[in-house]
């Protein structure tokens, strides 16, 4: 009978032993599952952070307001004026000495006529951050000496680009055609 108790003990203290192997298992398990939930997680946080900086830079958060307004003279145009303001949805943006405006048409071509581009705020307060809301006009004065003392003629029937880059987020290109008769005051729609 000694000897029947004897196994009979070792039988529950092998099942305690399994279970708590199991249970070791079990806890092991779930904290390697939630390690590779917790890292899948973050990864697809990044993922979204890395598409929307992308869709950022990608989309511009400019808009054209309007249309443009060339000004000079029967002979040849001073003045290309416009307005601009944030696209929909998008965040507020700098636009300060740090944003680059360049002038193009197919005689000249300048890097950077920020010192040339008078910025007047129509709507809006008065820090350099164009804001939800807010409107700003540009005239960007040809031939004038931020144009690095160069003469800019523009002809009838001639392309010229303006390009506002801001610090963050895509080029806003302005492309137009002079008219065939030159006016003090053409719009170009």
């Amino acid at each position: 009978m000694f000897a029947k108790n004897r196994y009979q003990k070792r039988k529950g203290l092998t099942g305690l032993e399994t279970a708590i192997i199991l249970i070791a298992f079990v806890i092991t398990a779930a904290a390697f599952a939630f390690g590779v939930l917790n890292l899948g997680l973050t990864s697809t946080q990044k993922s979204t952070d890395v598409i929307r900086a992308g869709l950022g830079e990608a989309s511009s958060a400019l808009e054209l307001d309007g249309g443009v307004v060339v000004k000079g003279t029967t002979s040849q145009p001073n003045n290309i004026t416009f307005t601009i303001k944030l696209a929909a949805g998008r965040e507020p943006i700098v636009i300060d000495s740090k944003a680059v405006i360049s002038y193009i048409d197919p005689n000249k071509s300048f890097n950077n006529v920020y010192s040339s581009t008078v910025i007047t705020k129509v709507i809006g307060d008065t820090d350099d951050i164009l804001e939800a809301g807010e409107k700003w006009v540009f005239t960007v004065k040809l031939n004038d000496s931020g144009m690095y003392g160069a003469t800019v003629s523009l002809s009838p029937l001639q392309k010229f680009r303006v390009e506002i880059k801001p610090v963050t987020g895509a080029v806003l290109t302005i492309e137009r055609t002079i008219p065939a008769a030159l006016e003090p005051v053409m719009y170009l729609g």
